[in-house]
């Protein structure tokens, strides 16, 4: 099968593209993995080596059913490797030797391809953003000296309980293989490292629980019901009109990013709480109640995410910290957040917006300006005061960053295919009805 155009997007835009679709034939088929396989690992000169890393947006390929094992072997497995690694001692020699090839193989099957229609900006953006953020955990797993350590072992995959010890000691192949991969599987999905060196170990702060943690059915029965919730779920105006109407459509794309971020949290803490038997308390809350923020530090280091923080310490915090101490730690990770959330735009067919890196850049100035009134005065910002500081510089100053990702069509798009959507299909056909009953329309 031959290369032809695939439309990827609105009229007008056409790039060239693989086209492997579904084949009609198990021939055919085959020979569309084929070429997938071929264009996937086939490097060229080393000139032109980054370009084949990281390709222009009209040499990408289109995602496909043919090659879509290609790309996912490409992220997954260098992935799985080190994650295996990182779990026994003594491997540092090794995984610092396969970080750089992880690290290309990740890029590659990153960037190669173009995983949805363009149109679907959004998605295309998290996919990529994804992608560069797994990067970086296999920098983490590559190059941390010790490997990976559970807070209840003395040094990776040793328990510090003697009884426990001799169990695993005892166990056979394919009892070490499952444990294994559960160990990998947690490290993949525990980003907050909750009972792991890095996370728990290192001064994570997290949301007040709200579950029944000791009643695992209990626990299961309002994750699934939370589930369910969380599916469900201009220029030319004056300037006060403006800011009211930014600062309304800034809200509610930061609660549909927690909405997303917590539905597909809440469906992975059910797999691994009810599968994988893991204990509820490793699954708190993904956010805590943000409108409630006393001060800078209180929200991003409790009331928000702390999913990529080890991600954002890593690629900037402690380059930074090494180079300029504490402050440049602090500038450090938010420009390393800044940075990555802007160049994801490559993945939706934008570019790289400055608005957007700075806008989280910003933020780390709040955290140094309440460091230095706690250095001169002896007191934490708190209460109204901090309050007033979050509003002024999260949900007003963020307003450029909201901006830069509507420009370029992510705060536009739909999170849930219009044909699954209850709210398209139940719920505004719903208040259309009493609208056109009570005669308001």
């Amino acid at each position: 099968m031959g290369v032809e155009k695939v439309a990827t997007g609105p009229a007008g835009y056409d790039p060239p593209s693989l086209s492997l679709g579904l084949a009609s034939t198990f021939s055919g088929f085959s020979t569309a993995a084929h070429n997938a396989t071929t264009l996937a690992f086939t490097t060229p000169p080393l000139g032109n080596f980054l370009e084949w890393m990281v390709p222009y947006e009209k040499d990408r390929m289109q995602m496909t059913l043919a090659n879509f094992p290609i790309a996912f072997a490409l992220v997954f497995l260098p992935l799985l490797v080190l994650g295996i690694l990182v779990r026994r001692q003594h491997t540092v020699t090794i995984r610092r030797a396969l970080m750089p090839i992880a690290m290309t193989l990740i890029m590659r099957g990153t960037c190669a391809y173009r995983w949805l229609p363009l149109w679907d900006r959004r998605t295309n953006y998290q996919l990529t953003l994804t992608g560069y953020l797994l990067v970086l955990k296999a920098v983490e797993w590559g190059w941390v000296l010790k490997g990976r350590r559970r807070l209840d072992e003395i040094a990776p995959g040793v328990p510090k309980d003697e009884k426990l010890r001799a169990k695993i000691a005892a166990e056979g192949p394919v009892a070490q293989a499952y444990r294994a991969l559960k160990d990998f599987w947690d490290l993949f999905v525990n980003w907050r490292g909750l009972g792991w060196d890095f996370g728990s170990g290192s001064g994570l702060k997290l949301p007040a629980l709200y579950k029944d943690e000791k009643n695992r059915s209990k626990w299961l029965a309002r994750t699934v019901q939370d589930i369910f919730a969380r599916y469900i779920w201009s220029p030319d105006l004056p300037y006060v009109p403006r800011l009211i109407l930014g600062t309304a459509i800034h809200i509610a794309f930061a609660e549909s990013i927690m909405q997303l971020g917590s539905l597909v949290y809440d469906v992975n803490s059910l797999f691994c709480v009810g599968i994988l038997r893991q204990d509820p308390t490793r699954w708190p809350p993904l956010f805590g109640n943000y409108w409630k923020s006393t001060s800078f530090g209180d929200y991003w280091s409790t009331k928000w995410h702390q999913v990529l923080r080890q991600s954002f310490l890593i690629l900037g915090g402690f380059p930074g910290g090494f180079l300029f101490g504490v402050l440049g730690m602090v500038l450090g990770t938010f420009f390393a957040s800044g940075l990555l959330h802007s160049w994801a735009f490559y993945g939706s067919g934008g570019h790289m917006d400055p608005a957007v890196m700075w806008s989280f850049t910003a933020q780390a100035l709040g955290l140094i300006c309440e460091r230095a009134y706690y250095k001169i005065t002896g007191k934490r910002v708190n209460g109204w005061v901090g309050r007033v500081c979050v509003i002024a510089g999260v949900f007003l100053g963020g307003q450029h960053c909201t901006d830069g990702w509507a420009k370029q069509g992510i705060a536009g798009t739909l999170v849930i295919p219009p044909q699954y959507s209850p709210t398209i299909n139940i719920v505004w056909p719903a208040i259309k009805n009493v609208a056109v009953n009570v005669g308001l329309l």
